[in-house]
């Protein structure tokens, strides 16, 4: 996310999005995003959706029921 911004006040002013989603995108405490916030993110960064994550599972988290 940081990639050509030098904090976050500069990714909000380029993306338009409030300084505070962009504060914790930048310091990775985001708990969750706006789909519309990502396809704003995609656009200015000119990335792909996948381009922004960066996953991996967790072990220790126990698995999901199947119903």
């Amino acid at each position: 996310m940081r990639e050509g911004f030098e904090n976050p006040n500069a990714l909000a002013l380029a993306t338009g999005l409030p300084y505070e989603t962009c504060r914790r995108l930048w310091r990775e405490d985001a708990t969750r995003i706006d789909l519309r916030t990502i396809e704003i993110l995609c656009n200015v960064l000119q990335v792909r959706p996948a381009q922004l994550f960066d996953y991996a599972p967790d072990p220790d988290r126990p698995k999901r029921k199947k119903y």
